[in-house]
């Protein structure tokens, strides 16, 4: 169970979920953190053994405690080379193409798809965020830049204060805002700002943007950058 004193509530993982993983004598939690909170985590009694049988003995309240530092809301892409950085994460519903990086941002390097491959392809896939903490911001305005190549569907802008960080993201119930992407086919960055979340002012907030093509669709070619949420003093334009 992993436990946010600072908010004063708890995640529970079972040993076998996807979540979780055990290789030789070690566990791996893979979840989402909030910046600027105090954790602990609890292990109970038995979820493990060692080679001879014996019951792992749990650890009890406090005994594993850490904290987390401030949580970046400003993301470049210019450390985007072959994994994507800053707790962002591809998931793939469909199609062998996925979100990766770009030496093509509008500022160094950025994160990109295409669903074309000798043709356009079926394709679903989720650029998804890392978790943000947004419950003390004053008005949390989100700004990006988009370009767009080739026909295809527009992408879709989504928010949910329930994603887990792992798994199908449409198990969560998300929210689509109007993204104000480039223009179809338009090839030239635009900046899209001034997108309002003080609708979504909570600790655990995912921001994804999803991408679809198929053959009857067409693909485009997607490329974002310059990812950023503000808290301003003002509400949005």
């Amino acid at each position: 169970t992993l436990h946010n004193v600072t908010n004063g509530t708890q995640q529970s993982f079972a040993i076998g979920s996807s979540a979780v993983s055990v290789s030789g004598n070690t566990i791996t939690l893979s979840t989402t953190l909030s910046g600027n909170k105090s954790y602990y985590i609890t292990l109970d009694a038995g979820i493990v053994t060692d080679q001879a049988g014996n019951a792992f003995a749990g650890l009890s309240n406090n005994s594993w405690s850490f904290s987390t530092g401030a949580q970046p809301t400003s993301f470049n892409f210019n450390d985007c080379i072959s994994n994507l950085p800053g707790g962002f994460k591809q998931y793939s519903v469909s199609g062998a193409q996925i979100w990766g990086c770009t030496t093509f941002g509008k500022t160094g390097n950025g994160v990109q798809i295409n669903g074309f491959s000798g043709g356009a392809q079926n394709n679903e896939d989720w650029l998804i965020s890392p978790s943000f903490d947004l419950s003390d911001f004053n008005y949390p305005i989100l700004s990006f830049a988009s370009r767009v190549r080739f026909a295809g569907p527009s992408l879709k802008l989504l928010v949910t204060p329930n994603y887990t960080g792992t798994g199908d993201p449409n198990s969560a119930q998300w929210t689509e805002l109007n993204g104000r992407f480039a223009e179809a086919e338009s090839d030239v960055w635009t900046n899209s700002d001034q997108i309002d979340l003080s609708a979504f002012k909570g600790s655990n907030i995912t921001v994804a943007f999803v991408y679809t093509s198929s053959p009857s669709l067409n693909a485009a070619r997607w490329t974002l950058d310059d990812i950023n949420i503000a808290n301003s003093s003002t509400p949005a334009l």
